[in-house]
């Protein structure tokens, strides 16, 4: 432990250090107020409002992540030289070899906690996420009025498409003098015209 961190526990109440080592452990708030009997929301509080709480419980976190980790590369190493203690042992049988060997090659990775992220690392994150959210969303708009203007393209296109087939299907209009399209040399109002 540091000084600063053994600085930042001697600013704590009893209670508020069992809480900060019970977060630290890996509980959860609700089983940390329910082992220190103090409320959850006290201890929400403590973290919001008091600095030097939140910063004991930040450094007692990855006090018990760093030495889970020594721990986790000491069995680590004891365990690969007993596999490697058994694979080169004449006296070991081969098919003991062999699944020795298999576990090297087939060994799952563990998972170890990362780094505990501070608060200003986390606000700088969130800060990111909403700007790339922005981003996103305002690409999406102008895609989406991209295509909408080109719906509105396409649309009036058809529209100008059936003008023009309307035109073009439509007999042409023709006045009541004008001679007869059925070519018969008479007024259309007197031929084909005649409303009679």
């Amino acid at each position: 432990m540091t000084n600063t961190f053994a600085t930042t526990w001697m600013d704590l109440t009893p209670l508020q250090m069992s809480v900060a080592s019970a977060l630290a452990s890996g509980h959860s708030i609700s089983t940390a107020s329910r082992q220190t009997g103090a409320g959850r929301t006290t201890i929400y509080t403590w973290l919001k409002d008091v600095p030097s709480f939140s910063k004991a419980c930040h450094e007692a976190k990855q006090w018990c992540i760093d030495s889970l980790r020594d721990q986790l590369h000491d069995l680590t190493r004891k365990a690969l030289d007993t596999i490697e203690a058994i694979l080169e042992d004449p006296k070991t049988s081969a098919s003991l070899r062999l699944r020795a060997a298999l576990a090297v090659l087939h060994r799952a990775q563990w998972n170890v906690p990362e780094q505990i992220r501070t608060p200003e690392q986390e606000n700088i994150d969130k800060a990111l996420a909403l700007a790339e959210a922005s981003y996103r969303q305002s690409k999406l708009a102008q895609t989406a009025l991209t295509q909408s203007a080109i719906d509105q393209a396409v649309q009036a296109a058809h529209q100008a498409n059936a003008v023009s087939d309307k035109t073009e299907h439509s007999p042409p209009k023709v006045g009541r003098n004008a001679p007869c399209p059925c070519r018969s040399g008479k007024k259309y109002k007197h031929c084909c015209g005649d409303l009679r």
